[in-house]
């Protein structure tokens, strides 16, 4: 989502565009559930133990 606003400059902030939007959850979904790098590494201690 941070490339998204990058590419779509200014624009990406504004109510007429929804890429301000994603940002805003996917970065609230990280701060709740984790950092995917969390997920990727659990899921392989998991997958490695089994």
């Amino acid at each position: 989502t941070k490339s998204c606003i990058q590419m779509h400059g200014g624009i990406g902030y504004t109510d007429e565009c929804n890429i301000g939007l994603y940002l805003k959850k996917a970065m609230v979904l990280a701060a709740w559930l984790g950092q995917a790098t969390f997920h990727r590494t659990r899921y392989g201690e998991l997958t490695n133990a089994a």
